[in-house]
Protein backbone atom coordinates (compact mmCIF):
# COMPACT_ATOMS: atom_id res chain seq x y z
CA UNK A 1 0.00 0.00 0.00
CA UNK A 2 1.18 3.63 -0.66
CA UNK A 3 -0.52 6.47 0.58
CA UNK A 4 0.87 10.46 -0.07
CA UNK A 5 -0.89 13.14 1.90
CA UNK A 6 -0.96 17.07 1.84
CA UNK A 7 -2.21 19.43 4.28
CA UNK A 8 -1.96 23.37 3.45
CA UNK A 9 -3.29 26.29 4.60
CA UNK A 10 -3.69 30.03 3.35
CA UNK A 11 -2.91 33.84 4.89
CA UNK A 12 -5.57 34.19 8.13
CA UNK A 13 -6.42 30.24 7.92
CA UNK A 14 -8.97 31.69 4.82
CA UNK A 15 -8.72 28.27 3.12
CA UNK A 16 -7.02 24.84 4.59
CA UNK A 17 -7.40 21.89 3.92
CA UNK A 18 -5.89 18.20 2.95
CA UNK A 19 -5.44 15.74 0.22
CA UNK A 20 -4.58 11.92 0.04
CA UNK A 21 -3.69 9.92 -2.02
CA UNK A 22 -3.47 6.11 -2.10
CA UNK A 23 -2.98 2.41 -4.08
CA UNK A 24 -3.65 -0.42 -2.53
CA UNK A 25 -2.60 -3.69 -4.46
CA UNK A 26 -4.20 -7.06 -2.70
CA UNK A 27 -2.25 -10.20 -3.48
CA UNK A 28 -2.65 -13.42 -2.97
CA UNK A 29 -5.93 -13.19 -1.40
CA UNK A 30 -7.51 -16.24 0.49
CA UNK A 31 -11.05 -17.54 -0.71
CA UNK A 32 -12.54 -20.70 -2.13
CA UNK A 33 -12.17 -22.15 -5.34
CA UNK A 34 -13.58 -25.07 -7.35
CA UNK A 35 -11.48 -28.21 -7.02
CA UNK A 36 -11.39 -31.95 -9.22
CA UNK A 37 -14.40 -33.78 -7.23
CA UNK A 38 -13.09 -37.22 -8.31
CA UNK A 39 -10.12 -36.14 -5.54
CA UNK A 40 -13.05 -36.20 -3.11
CA UNK A 41 -12.63 -32.31 -2.78
CA UNK A 42 -14.91 -30.25 -4.10
CA UNK A 43 -13.38 -26.83 -3.03
CA UNK A 44 -10.07 -25.63 -2.48
CA UNK A 45 -8.90 -22.83 0.19
CA UNK A 46 -6.12 -20.56 -0.64
CA UNK A 47 -4.39 -17.77 -2.46
CA UNK A 48 -6.74 -17.27 -5.57
CA UNK A 49 -7.36 -13.30 -6.37
CA UNK A 50 -6.03 -9.78 -6.61
CA UNK A 51 -6.91 -6.44 -6.68
CA UNK A 52 -6.12 -3.16 -7.72
CA UNK A 53 -7.28 0.09 -5.84
CA UNK A 54 -6.57 3.58 -6.38
CA UNK A 55 -8.27 6.15 -4.77
CA UNK A 56 -8.16 9.95 -2.97
CA UNK A 57 -9.75 12.63 -0.65
CA UNK A 58 -9.61 15.76 -0.82
CA UNK A 59 -11.10 17.94 2.45
CA UNK A 60 -11.27 21.98 3.02
CA UNK A 61 -12.82 24.80 4.71
CA UNK A 62 -12.97 28.13 4.05
CA UNK A 63 -14.30 31.17 5.71
CA UNK A 64 -16.18 33.14 3.17
CA UNK A 65 -17.46 35.76 5.77
CA UNK A 66 -15.86 36.88 8.50
CA UNK A 67 -17.54 39.46 10.02
CA UNK A 68 -20.70 39.91 12.68
CA UNK A 69 -22.20 37.77 10.31
CA UNK A 70 -19.84 34.49 9.80
CA UNK A 71 -19.80 32.07 7.08
CA UNK A 72 -17.93 28.73 6.47
CA UNK A 73 -17.83 25.90 3.93
CA UNK A 74 -16.78 22.87 5.05
CA UNK A 75 -16.21 20.12 1.70
CA UNK A 76 -15.16 16.43 1.14
CA UNK A 77 -14.50 14.77 -1.84
CA UNK A 78 -13.31 11.34 -2.47
CA UNK A 79 -12.62 8.79 -5.38
CA UNK A 80 -11.95 5.38 -5.20
CA UNK A 81 -11.84 2.49 -7.31
CA UNK A 82 -10.87 -1.32 -6.66
CA UNK A 83 -10.56 -3.61 -9.85
CA UNK A 84 -10.62 -6.99 -9.45
CA UNK A 85 -7.19 -8.45 -10.94
CA UNK A 86 -6.96 -12.04 -11.11
CA UNK A 87 -9.80 -14.81 -9.92
CA UNK A 88 -9.68 -18.29 -9.94
CA UNK A 89 -13.11 -19.10 -8.95
CA UNK A 90 -14.88 -19.23 -12.80
CA UNK A 91 -18.66 -19.44 -13.04
CA UNK A 92 -21.40 -19.28 -15.48
CA UNK A 93 -21.88 -16.20 -17.34
CA UNK A 94 -25.36 -16.05 -15.83
CA UNK A 95 -24.02 -16.39 -12.09
CA UNK A 96 -22.20 -13.39 -12.57
CA UNK A 97 -26.06 -11.85 -13.13
CA UNK A 98 -28.37 -13.61 -10.68
CA UNK A 99 -25.81 -13.42 -8.10
CA UNK A 100 -24.49 -10.38 -6.81
CA UNK A 101 -20.89 -9.99 -5.84
CA UNK A 102 -19.53 -12.52 -8.02
CA UNK A 103 -16.20 -11.07 -8.91
CA UNK A 104 -15.47 -10.81 -12.82
CA UNK A 105 -11.56 -9.64 -14.25
CA UNK A 106 -10.90 -6.35 -14.87
CA UNK A 107 -13.43 -5.25 -13.75
CA UNK A 108 -15.00 -3.54 -10.49
CA UNK A 109 -15.05 -5.87 -7.03
CA UNK A 110 -18.44 -5.02 -7.01
CA UNK A 111 -20.50 -4.77 -10.00
CA UNK A 112 -24.07 -4.90 -11.74
CA UNK A 113 -24.37 -7.45 -14.93
CA UNK A 114 -27.27 -7.96 -16.65
CA UNK A 115 -28.86 -9.59 -20.05
CA UNK A 116 -29.43 -7.76 -23.45
CA UNK A 117 -33.18 -6.55 -23.37
CA UNK A 118 -34.99 -6.86 -26.69
CA UNK A 119 -38.46 -5.88 -25.62
CA UNK A 120 -41.84 -7.27 -24.96
CA UNK A 121 -43.30 -9.62 -28.06
CA UNK A 122 -46.12 -7.48 -29.13
CA UNK A 123 -48.24 -10.40 -29.58
CA UNK A 124 -48.43 -12.00 -26.21
CA UNK A 125 -45.93 -9.52 -23.70
CA UNK A 126 -43.74 -12.24 -22.71
CA UNK A 127 -40.08 -10.87 -21.93
CA UNK A 128 -37.33 -11.31 -24.73
CA UNK A 129 -33.33 -11.44 -25.13
CA UNK A 130 -30.72 -12.17 -27.57
CA UNK A 131 -29.63 -16.07 -28.30
CA UNK A 132 -27.17 -16.28 -31.11
CA UNK A 133 -27.59 -13.43 -31.90
CA UNK A 134 -31.28 -13.39 -32.68
CA UNK A 135 -34.07 -12.39 -30.40
CA UNK A 136 -35.67 -15.03 -28.59
CA UNK A 137 -37.93 -16.67 -26.01
CA UNK A 138 -35.81 -19.51 -25.22
CA UNK A 139 -35.24 -18.19 -21.45
CA UNK A 140 -33.58 -21.36 -20.57
CA UNK A 141 -31.05 -21.61 -23.75
CA UNK A 142 -30.11 -17.74 -23.08
CA UNK A 143 -29.29 -18.12 -19.31
CA UNK A 144 -27.46 -21.07 -19.95
CA UNK A 145 -25.55 -19.41 -22.88
CA UNK A 146 -24.92 -16.84 -21.69
CA UNK A 147 -20.99 -16.00 -21.18
CA UNK A 148 -18.35 -13.48 -19.25
CA UNK A 149 -18.29 -12.48 -23.14
CA UNK A 150 -21.54 -11.85 -24.30
CA UNK A 151 -23.37 -10.54 -20.64
CA UNK A 152 -23.73 -6.83 -20.37
CA UNK A 153 -21.52 -4.79 -18.31
CA UNK A 154 -23.71 -2.23 -16.78
CA UNK A 155 -21.11 -0.31 -13.99
CA UNK A 156 -20.14 -0.40 -10.32
CA UNK A 157 -22.64 -0.66 -7.69
CA UNK A 158 -20.71 1.68 -5.01
CA UNK A 159 -20.00 5.37 -5.63
CA UNK A 160 -16.57 5.99 -7.42
CA UNK A 161 -17.55 9.91 -6.29
CA UNK A 162 -18.84 10.86 -2.96
CA UNK A 163 -18.68 13.58 -0.31
CA UNK A 164 -20.62 16.64 1.13
CA UNK A 165 -20.51 19.89 1.29
CA UNK A 166 -21.78 21.69 4.57
CA UNK A 167 -22.52 25.39 4.97
CA UNK A 168 -22.69 27.29 8.62
CA UNK A 169 -23.79 30.56 9.25
CA UNK A 170 -23.55 32.69 12.12
CA UNK A 171 -25.06 35.34 13.61
CA UNK A 172 -23.91 35.83 17.31
CA UNK A 173 -25.20 33.25 19.08
CA UNK A 174 -27.17 31.57 16.52
CA UNK A 175 -25.96 29.47 13.85
CA UNK A 176 -27.46 27.14 10.97
CA UNK A 177 -25.67 24.45 9.54
CA UNK A 178 -26.94 22.50 6.45
CA UNK A 179 -25.27 19.78 5.11
CA UNK A 180 -25.75 18.31 1.04
CA UNK A 181 -24.33 14.53 0.74
CA UNK A 182 -23.53 13.50 -2.98
CA UNK A 183 -22.81 9.90 -4.27
CA UNK A 184 -22.04 9.63 -8.00
CA UNK A 185 -20.17 7.23 -11.12
CA UNK A 186 -21.97 3.83 -9.93
CA UNK A 187 -25.59 2.19 -10.67
CA UNK A 188 -28.73 -0.26 -9.03
CA UNK A 189 -31.13 -2.38 -10.36
CA UNK A 190 -34.53 -1.50 -9.85
CA UNK A 191 -36.69 -3.84 -7.94
CA UNK A 192 -40.03 -5.06 -10.24
CA UNK A 193 -42.91 -7.95 -10.23
CA UNK A 194 -41.74 -11.47 -9.94
CA UNK A 195 -44.82 -13.63 -10.84
CA UNK A 196 -43.45 -16.92 -9.45
CA UNK A 197 -43.81 -15.08 -6.19
CA UNK A 198 -47.72 -13.67 -7.10
CA UNK A 199 -48.93 -16.78 -8.52
CA UNK A 200 -47.02 -18.56 -5.28
CA UNK A 201 -49.45 -16.41 -3.66
CA UNK A 202 -46.35 -14.82 -2.01
CA UNK A 203 -47.10 -10.97 -2.64
CA UNK A 204 -46.10 -8.71 -5.63
CA UNK A 205 -44.61 -5.54 -6.57
CA UNK A 206 -46.60 -1.99 -7.69
CA UNK A 207 -45.17 -2.58 -11.20
CA UNK A 208 -47.59 -5.31 -11.82
CA UNK A 209 -49.82 -2.60 -12.51
CA UNK A 210 -47.99 -1.46 -15.40
CA UNK A 211 -47.74 -4.67 -16.62
CA UNK A 212 -48.88 -5.54 -20.50
CA UNK A 213 -52.26 -6.45 -21.30
CA UNK A 214 -53.15 -6.31 -24.76
CA UNK A 215 -51.39 -5.62 -28.20
CA UNK A 216 -49.56 -1.75 -28.08
CA UNK A 217 -48.71 -1.96 -24.65
CA UNK A 218 -45.57 -2.69 -25.18
CA UNK A 219 -44.99 0.71 -26.61
CA UNK A 220 -45.89 2.54 -23.11
CA UNK A 221 -44.40 0.02 -20.62
CA UNK A 222 -41.81 -2.89 -20.66
CA UNK A 223 -43.47 -4.86 -17.53
CA UNK A 224 -44.15 -8.27 -19.03
CA UNK A 225 -47.32 -10.23 -19.34
CA UNK A 226 -49.07 -12.50 -16.27
CA UNK A 227 -47.96 -15.90 -17.39
CA UNK A 228 -50.37 -19.05 -16.98
CA UNK A 229 -47.76 -20.92 -15.00
CA UNK A 230 -44.53 -20.08 -13.26
CA UNK A 231 -41.54 -19.94 -15.38
CA UNK A 232 -38.68 -18.88 -13.17
CA UNK A 233 -36.34 -18.38 -16.58
CA UNK A 234 -39.09 -15.85 -17.99
CA UNK A 235 -39.14 -13.66 -15.10
CA UNK A 236 -35.18 -14.17 -14.79
CA UNK A 237 -34.78 -12.76 -18.46
CA UNK A 238 -36.87 -9.95 -17.42
CA UNK A 239 -35.90 -8.97 -13.68
CA UNK A 240 -31.95 -9.32 -14.44
CA UNK A 241 -32.14 -7.53 -18.05
CA UNK A 242 -30.22 -4.18 -18.87
CA UNK A 243 -33.97 -2.38 -18.82
CA UNK A 244 -33.63 -2.48 -14.97
CA UNK A 245 -30.52 -0.84 -14.48
CA UNK A 246 -30.13 2.76 -14.55
CA UNK A 247 -27.64 5.41 -12.89
CA UNK A 248 -27.84 5.69 -8.88
CA UNK A 249 -26.18 9.33 -8.89
CA UNK A 250 -27.70 11.76 -6.29
CA UNK A 251 -27.17 14.72 -4.22
CA UNK A 252 -29.35 14.58 -0.79
CA UNK A 253 -30.18 17.19 1.47
CA UNK A 254 -28.69 15.00 4.48
CA UNK A 255 -29.44 17.47 7.80
CA UNK A 256 -30.03 20.78 8.89
CA UNK A 257 -29.20 21.79 12.47
CA UNK A 258 -30.13 25.18 13.93
CA UNK A 259 -28.56 26.15 17.20
CA UNK A 260 -28.12 29.09 19.99
CA UNK A 261 -26.43 29.09 22.46
CA UNK A 262 -25.81 30.84 25.84
CA UNK A 263 -22.38 30.38 27.75
CA UNK A 264 -21.35 32.15 31.59
CA UNK A 265 -19.10 34.46 29.85
CA UNK A 266 -22.30 36.47 28.61
CA UNK A 267 -24.73 35.25 31.21
CA UNK A 268 -22.66 35.35 34.69
CA UNK A 269 -25.25 33.59 36.78
CA UNK A 270 -25.81 30.95 34.27
CA UNK A 271 -25.70 27.50 36.56
CA UNK A 272 -24.24 25.57 33.30
CA UNK A 273 -20.62 26.45 31.21
CA UNK A 274 -22.48 26.51 28.10
CA UNK A 275 -25.96 26.02 27.01
CA UNK A 276 -26.82 24.73 23.75
CA UNK A 277 -30.73 24.82 22.44
CA UNK A 278 -31.07 22.82 18.89
CA UNK A 279 -33.55 21.85 16.29
CA UNK A 280 -31.96 18.95 13.78
CA UNK A 281 -33.74 17.72 11.10
CA UNK A 282 -32.06 14.24 9.26
CA UNK A 283 -32.66 12.71 5.88
CA UNK A 284 -34.60 15.79 4.38
CA UNK A 285 -34.93 14.25 0.78
CA UNK A 286 -33.35 14.05 -2.41
CA UNK A 287 -32.39 17.37 -4.27
CA UNK A 288 -31.34 15.87 -7.82
CA UNK A 289 -31.44 12.35 -9.00
CA UNK A 290 -29.95 10.77 -12.25
CA UNK A 291 -32.53 7.85 -12.73
CA UNK A 292 -35.37 7.99 -14.97
CA UNK A 293 -37.31 5.52 -12.88
CA UNK A 294 -37.85 8.90 -10.53
CA UNK A 295 -37.26 6.58 -7.05
CA UNK A 296 -34.38 7.06 -4.26
CA UNK A 297 -31.65 4.48 -5.33
CA UNK A 298 -30.75 3.96 -1.85
CA UNK A 299 -34.39 2.78 -1.03
CA UNK A 300 -33.40 -0.39 -3.56
CA UNK A 301 -31.14 -1.96 -0.94
CA UNK A 302 -31.73 -0.31 2.52
CA UNK A 303 -35.80 0.24 1.87
CA UNK A 304 -37.34 3.92 2.81
CA UNK A 305 -34.44 5.80 4.66
CA UNK A 306 -36.34 7.65 7.84
CA UNK A 307 -36.36 11.59 8.24
CA UNK A 308 -35.82 12.42 11.66
CA UNK A 309 -36.46 15.91 13.81
CA UNK A 310 -34.88 16.47 16.91
CA UNK A 311 -35.21 18.67 19.07
CA UNK A 312 -33.03 19.37 22.12
CA UNK A 313 -31.09 21.00 24.80
CA UNK A 314 -27.04 20.08 25.72
CA UNK A 315 -25.84 20.88 28.63
CA UNK A 316 -21.87 21.23 29.31
CA UNK A 317 -20.88 22.04 33.04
Amino acid sequence: MFNLGLDFSFKNQILTGSLDYYHKDGLDLIGSSPFDSTTGVTTFTGNNASTKGRGFDLSFQSKNIDRIIKWQTNFIFSYNSTIVQSFKNKVSGSDYITNYGQPLESKPLLAIYSYKWAGLDPATGDPRGYLNGQISKEYDQIQNSTTTENLIYNGPTTPKYFGSIRNTFSYKNLSLSINIAYRLGYYFRKNTVNYASILQGQGGHGDYNLRWQKPGDENFTTVPSLPNTIDYGRDNIYRFSEILVAPADHIRLQDINLSYNLNRSQITKLPFANIQFYLYANNLGLLWKKNHFGIDPDNQTYGPIPRTIALGVKLDL
